[in-house]
């Protein structure tokens, strides 16, 4: 009954966390850190199952232009990120 319960909730979360980055990304279509964020996120749930989602997600950060200083480190870390997806 434990296992079940934890399951129920991890999909519960999962669900949850996948909607309010919709929403951000509806929000700011533009921002590097929601594309980043998201990707990392994706893999961290599921790496297997979102590999590929999450790889177009860290594609398109890589692609938007960097607007400030958190933006060039975000770069940064995308960049690393699918390095180590390509390994």
């Amino acid at each position: 009954m434990g296992r079940y319960t934890q399951a129920v909730g991890m999909l519960k979360v999962k669900r949850e966390y996948a909607g309010r980055v919709r929403a951000a990304l509806e929000l700011e279509p533009d921002a590097k850190i929601v594309h980043a964020e998201y990707a990392l996120g994706l893999l961290l749930l599921d790496r297997r199952r979102h590999l590929e989602e999450a790889r177009g997600l860290l594609e398109r950060a890589r692609e938007l232009p960097a607007r400030h200083a958190h933006d060039r480190i975000v770069h940064d870390r995308v960049i690393a990120k699918l390095a180590e997806l390509d390994n």
